[in-house]
């Protein structure tokens, strides 16, 4: 072997870490968004708004939200 063998390298296949690109996340963020929109519309076509309350109730404490609170 040369005495200089040490400049010799295994690579290990990636050179660097690879960069975070911003704007395919805010893409993927409106994306999401968009889907549970599209999700939580669904849901309302297909169960009916439901009123979380019962109107002049003094109890309306008592009674569970609708899930989209």
């Amino acid at each position: 072997m040369e005495a200089h063998a040490g400049t010799i390298g295994i690579t290990t296949g990636r050179a660097r870490k690879p960069r975070v690109n911003r704007f395919e996340l805010f893409r993927e963020s409106i994306r999401l968004r968009r889907e549970q929109r599209a999700r939580r519309a669904h849901a309302l076509r297909t169960n009916g708004a439901q009123a979380s309350f019962v109107a002049g109730s003094e109890h309306t404490h008592l009674l569970p939200r609708g899930k989209g609170f």
